[in-house]
């Protein structure tokens, strides 16, 4: 594993924007769950949706926040960089950092989900086959 953070580059659209010119503010949610999607996918192996569907495992946010430093506009790509600061039994906290691509932060973002069986809607341990690469991109990363 890499020392640097995962990261999920994609350009910043027309159609990302409101009659402000800038990125709509709950797209920032989007950029950050998108990362953190790409993230799980290139750690895990795994596709949110695949678990979700196939495997009958539930991960709904219960958590996000963030704090905007500067806006984002179609001149703009963005690179957001994926943190875990937080392994709990049955959750994982987030932190992305969203970097415009010339250089100025954008804004830093924190998501937590909650593992949980679909059929009875309560949470669960985070799996086993899930932590051992999760809590190494941890330590490598220095979250």
């Amino acid at each position: 594993m890499s020392d640097h953070p995962f990261v999920h580059r994609r350009r910043v659209t027309w159609a990302d924007t409101d009659t402000a010119q800038i990125a709509y503010t709950v797209r920032i949610l989007d950029f950050a769950m998108d990362a953190v999607e790409a993230w799980w996918e290139e750690t895990i192996g795994l596709s949110w949706y695949a678990m979700v569907v196939e495997r009958g495992l539930g991960g709904p946010w219960v958590h996000f926040d963030a704090d905007i430093s500067a806006p984002l506009t179609p001149r703009h790509s963005l690179e957001s960089a994926v943190f875990v600061e937080k392994v709990g039994r049955s959750s994982l906290s987030f932190r992305v950092e969203g970097t415009r691509s010339d250089g100025v932060a954008s804004f830093v973002a924190h998501l937590t989900t909650v593992f949980v069986d679909r059929q009875a809607w309560r949470p669960i341990s985070i799996p086993d086959e899930f932590l051992e690469p999760i809590t190494s991109y941890r330590r490598s990363v220095g979250s």
